[in-house]
């Protein structure tokens, strides 16, 4: 496409459809959630391999801490907290690449632009940045930044998705931790369904006001086909 990149046209096969549905049944945290699996199954799963740093024991050998400590500030807590992120942004970028590898990201392409192009006007291989940006805030910024190095999604693109991600982030993995102190409070008769399913429809809503104020701005509605033709600007 003039004034764009125009991405290769691959055959996606058996191959990489296998490959999108393990990556998205391991960014879900699905099988981690789930009680009744075996724990071999864990391998499946997005927080559990990732696992979690050992604990400092305090001056008097009873407290714990994380190696940052407690009561740091500014560059050098900073710094420490960087060093926290690390593993969840390469973690998530080398497993999609193993998907991308396996054409797991034009699978992606294919079977979600149909929907999310409606929903949110993005790109069917931001399928899984959204699917992990349910678990991580910190994953799904790294593989969106990835995708644009990449010249697979566009500016516009970009934006809309960082829209979605900013409200309610790491929404599955919030609302069963930090969240599950309400739920005994609310009188509803799927106390954690309810909320949850909430927060996820005013994801879409708010991607949405993005999308007509870029609309607005830009004077007309933009018809971006990166998952089809190429990268418009």
């Amino acid at each position: 496409m003039k004034g764009g990149l125009v991405l290769s046209e691959e055959k996606v096969g058996a191959v990489g459809y296998i490959a999108l549905i393990l990556v998205i049944v391991f960014f879900s945290g699905v099988i981690g959630q789930t009680d009744a699996l075996p724990e071999q199954l864990d391998i499946l799963d997005f927080q559990a391999m990732l696992g979690n740093f050992g604990e400092v024991l305090g001056p008097d050998g009873e407290g714990t801490t994380t190696f940052r400590g407690e009561g740091g500030s500014a560059v050098r807590d900073g710094f420490l907290f960087s060093l926290w992120l690390v593993p969840t942004v390469v973690f998530a970028l080398a497993i999609v690449e193993i998907a991308e590898h396996f054409n797991g990201l034009q699978a992606a392409r294919k079977i979600l632009s149909p929907l999310l192009r409606p929903l949110v006007g993005i790109p069917g291989q931001t399928g899984l940045a959204m699917i992990a940006g349910l678990q991580s805030t910190d994953a799904v910024g790294g593989m969106m930044k990835d995708l644009r190095d990449k010249g697979q999604i566009t500016d516009r693109e970009k934006t809309l998705m960082a829209a979605w991600s900013f409200s309610a982030g790491a929404t599955i993995t919030n609302a069963l931790a930090t969240g599950a102190v309400l739920y005994g409070l609310a009188e509803l008769p799927a106390p954690m369904i309810v909320p949850l399913a909430l927060m996820i429809i005013m994801k879409f809503f708010g991607a949405n006001i993005m999308r007509l104020y870029l609309n607005k701005v830009d004077g007309k509605p933009q018809v971006e086909r990166s998952d089809e033709s190429g990268i418009s600007q």
